[in-house]
């Protein structure tokens, strides 16, 4: 899998010069292609993009994908407890529901992002920002240009509020 950083300006260029796949988008709702999730045009990759201040976060890989990404500290507790979760670090803990939403397709007014089947992997991508990546199976993140370096860390993502991690 790909894991790039880019000019939130110019995301769907700079994902098409870097990993080789034009972006486009398809509406689940509606079906149009002018807005809606980000798809891997004439390919059979997988796409998840997360905007982020002046930042795009993009993964590309063979498998589904769900990212996302927030500025280190923007996510406070009661944000983190309205959608009915909790963790040490409210951005981390929002950042990894949110890619395990963008990847059920439901997003966080859905119940995926509580599924413990999802494989949920910090990145450290630099820029100031908090980054998950979510998979239904473990995958090797490959640093693209413009992000410094991933880490894998607990699989189990956020927790939802009453429940432990496992």
């Amino acid at each position: 899998m790909d894991l790039v950083v880019v000019s939130a300006d110019a995301a769907h260029d700079a994902v098409e010069r870097l990993t080789g796949v034009a972006l486009g988008h398809h509406c689940p709702r509606c079906g149009a292609r002018d807005h809606g999730r980000p798809v891997a045009v004439g390919s059979s990759r997988h796409v998840s993009l997360a905007r982020s201040g002046s930042h795009a976060v993009v993964a590309v890989a063979a498998v589904p994908v769900g990212v996302d990404a927030e500025p280190a500290g923007r996510v406070e507790t009661a944000a983190l407890a309205a959608v009915g979760l909790e963790g040490a670090d409210p951005t981390r803990a929002w950042v990894r529901a949110e890619a395990r939403g963008k990847l059920t397709g439901e997003g966080l007014s859905g119940r995926g992002h509580h599924g413990p089947d999802a494989v949920v992997t910090d990145a450290h991508v630099g820029h100031g920002l908090v980054v998950a990546v979510a998979t239904w199976q473990p995958v090797r993140l490959r640093a693209g240009p413009g992000a410094r370096d991933v880490a894998a860390t607990d699989p189990a993502g956020p927790t939802p509020r009453g429940r432990s991690a496992r």
